[in-house]
Order: structure tokens, then C-alpha cells, then sequence
């Protein structure tokens, strides 16, 4: 769904000039982040302008709903709103870190709210949401982001009849709508994630700093995911073998029980062998911006630890620099990842990306994931040793 109103810029901060819900003129709004007295700067980004708009957005929906309309039955907004409270506590890592599944669940639920906020839960059914959904498609969406969508639609309901918000007919209505088929929509199919040829990823590495270089050579060597070499540290890098094994702290299929062990070669090695008296995360942005003799001039002090979207931002600089088509850092993994399957063949390059085998998830004791992962590293060993 489009923004409503207009994001601008004054003097490089943004602002949204906009009539919300239950205002009776267009007003300008500077667009604050939590507990900031400033606008969001424009090196932030538009999409985070637009995700503070949006809360300005529902914040202000929820308030303009009468009184009356509030009376008796639930109203969609306000279940909206619990079942999003519900998502921040419930979508966490097993150290109580928030995983982005409770923003993902914000964003998709958005449209329904702004079509039927102010409707009870009741009085929706499968035509309203089918209506929602064919507009999605319709948007400029790729068919898997209108599915993707949709599902959190039905997680909700799903949600809400669990907690006696809505009743079994209206569940089920929602629960009745399929999923977009390929070809069979006005949906647009993605472009898909290919995996980046070396020649372009050398030419971007003269125009990264030192550490940024190790970090996307070690992505290339060993098939992890970008959050996973973000948070890349010695002291989780059992070195006793001839194959380095890296177990990091939190990983895509932990909430599953399954294991993640990342592979490093000798190449790998000889890259991480400078980092070895290290303490913490080995690739850091204040190091990264000490080593360009740049110094920090912001409110806001360079991390000590990259995430998806700065090393994402970064590498996207560097390939503007280079001149060069840009390139995401899990496209690298899909380098990897092609390089052991056309070698040592698709159990080898499951192994390597950490992908789920048949079965994996009914691994449920500790000795049975603990020999999944013994095979998981001697599949992947043999690969890494001869390209890693």
C-alpha cells in the first residue's frame, strides 16, 4: 500500500505533509524517531521515514474510531494492535533479542488496517480480504511479498480466534483465501537472488576498507548468511581442526532445534589468522571508519558490530565507487553455494548453506542433533578444505 501524503525533505531531515485520520486539513509532520526532539536525518532513508509515517498513521487511526463504534464487539484496530503487542514479546531469539518477524507482521497488516481498522472483526469476511489481496497484487508486489503478506493476514486471525477476538466463521473465511500461483495473477514474479561473479566482487573490495575486504572474502569463501558473518567472533570458532568450525549465537532455524555449523577453509583461515587475539565481534563499523581516516561527526557513534542492512549499505557504496552493477551480500552465499554444488553436488551445498534436509525437523533430543551436525560438518569439511 502507498504511503498517504507526501514525504519531503527540510534542510535534510524528513517530514510528511499529510491529512491524517480524523483531521480536518492537510498538516506537516516532522517525522521523529522514538525518543528523538529531531527529524530523521535523510542519511537514514526513506523507508525509515515511512515506517515512523505509518505508525504516525495508525496511531492516529485508532483515535478517530467514535466511541460508539468501540461499544460491544472488537474493532479490527484494536486487535490489531494486541496481536502486534503479542508479536514484539513472542518473535524473539533464545537470548531475548527481537527477530524483525513482529516488523514484518506490522507492515503486512497495514493495508488492513487502513481498508478496515474501523470495522469490527466480525464483520469481515472473505470477500473483503480477497479485494485487499488483488490489490496487493495489483501495487507492484512481487507475487512471494503479496503471499508473504497474506499469510501474516491469516497468522493473525488465526491469533485473534485463539484469544476469542473473532469468531470460527470469519477464520475460516480469511484461512479460505489461496495463495498466488506463478503466472496466474497480476502479481510480478521477483527477480530472484543469483549468486555474484568474482570479477565484480574484486573490483568492488578496492573500495572497502581493510576489515569490510576480510569480511566479504571470508562471506565469499564460506556460504554464511550475512547475519551470520555480521556476527562473526573468535571465541565461537572452535580452531582445532583442519576445518575451522564457526557456531553462531543465533541463527534462521534455532527456534526449530536444528544446528548451525559454518564451515571455514584454510583460505578462510589464513584471513581470519590477523583477527585471532580479537574479543567480540571481529568486523566492526567504528573500525571500519578508523581505518578511512574518517572521523565521526554525527550525534550517533559508529556500532561495534555490523547488522544485514549496514553491511547491505556499505557494499552498495562501494559498488557505486567501483562502478560497477550492485550486488547484495547473500548474493555471495549463492556464490559459494554454486561453487560446491557443481563440485561436490547438492547434499555437499546443503551442508555448506545450512539448509534443511528431509526430516530435519523432527530432530527434537540433544544426542540426535548433536550427530546431525557431526554429518553436517564432514559433508561440508571435504568441500571446504579443497574451494574454502
Amino acid at each position: 500500500m502507498r504511503l498517504p501524503g507526501t514525504l519531503w525533505l527540510n534542510r535534510g531531515r524528513w517530514n510528511w505533509r499529510v491529512k491524517l485520520p480524523g483531521q480536518d486539513r492537510r498538516r506537516n509532520y516532522p517525522l521523529r524517531p522514538p525518543g528523538g526532539n529531531l527529524a530523521l536525518t535523510e542519511s537514514k532513508g526513506r523507508d525509515v521515514a515511512e515506517s515512523i509515517a505509518w505508525r504516525l498513521w495508525e496511531s492516529a487511526s485508532r483515535k478517530s474510531v467514535p466511541a460508539s463504534a468501540r461499544e460491544g464487539e472488537r474493532i479490527l484496530d484494536d486487535v490489531v494492535g494486541l496481536f502486534l503487542a503479542w508479536a514484539h514479546s513472542y518473535y524473539r531469539h533464545d537470548d531475548g533479542t527481537p527477530t524483525r518477524e513482529a516488523t514484518n507482521c506490522e507492515i503486512a497488516l497495514r493495508l488492513l488496517r487502513s481498508a478496515h481498522g474501523s470495522k469490527p472483526v466480525n464483520d469481515i469476511g472473505y470477500h473483503d480480504v480477497l479485494r485487499l489481496r488483488d490489490e496487493l497484487a495489483q501495487s507492484g508486489l512481487t507475487r512471494s511479498t503479496v503471499n508473504q503478506r497474506v499469510g501474516v493476514w491469516k497468522r493473525f486471525f488465526a491469533w485473534a480466534l485463539d484469544n476469542r477476538y473473532c469468531s470460527a466463521t470469519v477464520k475460516s473465511e480469511v484461512w479460505a483465501m489461496g495463495a498466488l500461483k506463478r503466472g496466474r495473477s497480476a502479481a510480478k514474479e521477483g527477480p530472484g537472488v543469483g549468486p555474484v561473479p568474482h570479477r565484480i566482487v574484486k573490483k568492488t573490495l578496492a573500495h572497502l576498507p581493510p576489515s569490510l575486504q576480510s569480511m566479504v572474502r571470508v562471506h565469499e569463501l564460506c556460504g554464511a548468511r550475512p547475519g551470520e558473518v555480521c556476527s562473526l567472533a573468535m571465541e565461537r570458532i572452535d580452531t582445532r581442526h583442519d576445518v575451522w568450525i564457526y557456531r553462531p549465537k543465533i541463527h534462521k532455524s534455532q527456534h526449530k532445534g536444528r544446528p548451525r555449523v559454518v564451515c571455514l577453509g584454510p583460505r578462510a583461515q589464513k584471513i581470519l589468522a590477523q583477527y585471532r587475539n580479537s574479543t567480540g565481534t571481529i568486523f566492526r563499523p567504528d573500525v571500519a571508519m578508523s581505518e578511512r581516516g574518517r572521523k565521526h561527526t554525527g550525534k550517533r557513534a559508529p556500532g561495534n558490530a555490523y547488522d544485514g542492512r549496514s553491511y547491505a549499505q556499505a557494499v552498495k557504496y562501494a559498488c557505486r565507487a567501483a562502478g560497477v552493477e550492485p550486488w547484495a551480500p547473500n548474493q555471495l552465499r549463492h556464490a559459494c553455494g554454486t561453487r560446491v554444488r557443481k563440485r561436490y553436488g547438492a547434499d555437499a551445498a546443503r551442508a555448506v548453506l545450512g539448509h534443511a534436509r528431509e526430516g530435519a525437523s523432527r530432530i527434537t533430543d540433544r544426542y540426535t542433533s548433536e550427530a546431525l551436525e557431526r554429518e553436517i560438518v564432514a559433508m561440508a569439511s571435504k568441500a571446504m578444505l579443497a574451494i574454502g
